[in-house]
């Protein structure tokens, strides 16, 4: 007969006091005033984004249509992310896709232009909106489940704070407003945190089942949350283990791991394309046949799996990380989660233990591994940090000897974190490309313009002007000079693509050996991640200076409040240069702002 062991000491038992019910009602409102503020910014504009790597309003259909048109095991899969978000999306399309269904907005879906929609900009636009909004909903769920996990182990007013500080955590506020996948993994991994907290405060064996669903969609929304869930689901076995004694797996850990499988199959497609699946695995793991990458995916992801790397790269990889959490966090949230660590560590040993297991296990076998680290790939430590950061802000204003000052201390840190979390709304809402447009849309028919970045950086071209896009390999002094266009035009976001070369394969050779006009541009260790072409970077730099004829007529950008390092897709400056020797220029100098 199994033996169980005492549960929890009264330590870690959460506080008895009922919170007034109005707590949960206005986080979750103030949250999703925060998420919906801006929320259309970027659309309508076909079928590209404002933000990187978030998904296009048709890939969902896309990726759809190629498992109901792929042949049983075909092997295709999508190399960019897993198919859960999308299968998502697509439920969240059915509504609008049925009513343009009805009312002869959509004929036969076709693969190309205009798609079978009547009027495709139209019916993009929305699409791209809908998706936006799931990620604002789903960022209202992450402060909802975040107040609901430190409630349950640390207290009302601990869980108030942690809310808050989740909802205006700056790349939490930013990614709420995209089609990108960062917020809807978060919000699966927030479910999964909170089952934790109910197993580890001796909660029934079934939330079992909701953790193991719960990380089979974060996985499935994007896998680098693997080895955070991992380390979660390991911590958790091990201490209802050592509570109920005995040898046998803890009651209700069996159903979850089937509950888990089950998800993953469904997300995955393993059924229909278990091939595909696999190729998916082989891919990320960088053990896909070359022949199967070349047809799937065209580049590798930036990581490096296992192994070591020396100290110096080690050390150049920690600080990255830690400065990447410190800008998410603003530095006040940052010192309130180390004080909230100690405080939660003493009230509520064992929650502490499993969710720091957590986080050192994702910096170990995830963050470690990235070799292009972004701040979007440190959002499940900002997410823990923010709750020892909610438990920190409770212990500072609870009765006690300086206690005026303690709660000046913990109410001025807060409003810097609300500064911090709205200023992103206010750079979204006020992005420069917006006043770019409309300074375009004053020009000329007709009037020849060059780019050379992709639409997700720059501002939509109004359908007058004569746009041509440069690619990387056209990009030369002499043949500029010879098309002379009317004006320039140049994002800030994005500017190392007129100049940087990735290397082809992570793995191996880059594109730089043994070609004189690329050097080097940075390297991890002896390996070099990407190159500088000579001649690009020669251009650009005649073009800002100005020894190639030309001058910046206008130039849009908001100023954050507070300085920080900015998302590479938020407020960028949107340089126009015109020609100094013709009509643009001698027009149009008097406009610039």
């Amino acid at each position: 007969m199994r033996r169980r062991k005492p549960g929890p000491s009264p330590t870690e038992r959460p506080p008895a006091d009922v919170p007034p019910r109005a707590v949960l009602p206005l986080l979750l409102v103030g949250a999703a005033v925060l998420d919906l503020y801006a929320i259309g910014w970027g659309v309508p504009n076909g079928n590209e984004t404002w933000a990187t790597d978030s998904i296009q309003p048709l890939a969902p259909l896309s990726i759809v249509r190629r498992m109901v048109v792929e042949p049983w095991n075909s092997g295709w899969f999508w190399f960019k992310y897993p198919p859960g978000h999308p299968l998502l999306l697509v439920a969240a399309y059915a509504p609008y896709l049925a009513w343009l269904k009805l009312t002869g907005g959509l004929g036969t879906p076709a693969a190309d232009y205009p798609h079978g929609f009547a009027d495709p900009e139209a019916a993009m636009g929305v699409l791209a909106l809908v998706g936006q909004l799931v990620s604002a909903a789903m960022g209202v769920g992450c402060v909802g489940l975040a107040y609901a996990t430190v409630r349950r182990l640390w207290g009302w007013r601990a869980g108030a704070a942690a809310g808050l500080l989740v909802a205006f955590s700056y790349p939490i506020v930013f990614y709420a407003h995209t089609t990108n996948v960062e917020v809807p993994y978060l919000c699966w991994t927030a479910l999964a945190v909170y089952a934790v907290a109910r197993l580890v405060s001796d909660a029934t064996g079934r939330w079992f089942a909701v953790f193991a669903a719960a990380a089979a969609m974060a996985v499935s929304t994007k896998e680098l949350v693997a080895p955070f869930l991992l380390a979660l689901g390991g911590a958790v076995v091990a201490v209802r283990w050592w509570r109920e004694g005995g040898w046998r797996p803890p009651r209700g850990a069996p159903a979850g791991v089937a509950a888990g499988l089950a998800v993953m199959v469904v997300a995955n497609d393993v059924i229909g394309n278990p091939l595909g699946f696999l190729h998916r695995v082989q891919f990320l793991t960088h053990t896909i046949d070359p022949d199967v990458r070349a047809r799937y995916a065209p580049y590798y992801f930036p990581i490096e799996l296992g192994g070591h790397r020396g100290l110096d790269v080690e050390l150049t990889q920690l600080r990255a990380v830690g400065e990447a959490v410190v800008a998410s966090l603003g530095w006040p949230t940052t010192l309130l989660a180390g004080v909230g660590l100690a405080v939660a560590a003493r009230t509520h040993p064992v929650g502490t233990a499993v969710l720091v297991t957590a986080a050192l296990g994702y910096y170990v076998a995830g963050l470690r591994a990235m070799i292009a680290l972004t701040m979007r790939y440190v959002l499940p430590v900002v997410f823990v940090a923010s709750l020892f950061a909610g438990v920190a802000v409770a212990r500072l204003v609870r009765p006690g000897r300086a206690r005026a000052l303690r709660a000046l201390v913990a109410t001025a840190a807060v409003a810097y974190a609300i500064g911090y979390g709205w200023d992103v709304d206010r750079m979204l809402a006020g992005d420069g490309r917006y006043d770019a447009e409309a300074w375009l849309a004053n020009l000329p028919p007709g009037a020849r313009i060059e780019v050379y970045q992709r639409p997700t950086y720059l501002p939509r071209l109004p359908s007058h002007l004569r746009p041509e896009r440069i690619g990387f390999e056209q990009i030369d002094t002499a043949a500029f000079r010879r098309r002379r266009p009317d004006y320039v035009l140049v994002s800030s976001a994005g500017i190392g693509g007129l100049t940087i070369r990735y290397a082809e394969d992570w793995q191996g050779a880059g594109a730089g050996d043994g070609r004189d006009d690329l050097v080097p541009a940075r390297r991890l260790g002896d390996r070099v991640l990407n190159y500088q072409h000579r001649r690009n970077r020669k251009f650009l730099a005649g073009l800002v200076s100005g020894r190639l004829g030309y001058r910046p007529v206008a130039r849009f950008r908001v100023d954050p409040w507070i300085d920080r390092p900015l998302i590479g897709s938020l407020n960028p400056e949107i340089t126009i240069y015109a020609r100094a020797d013709g009509d643009a220029w001698a027009h149009n100098r008097s406009a610039a702002p």
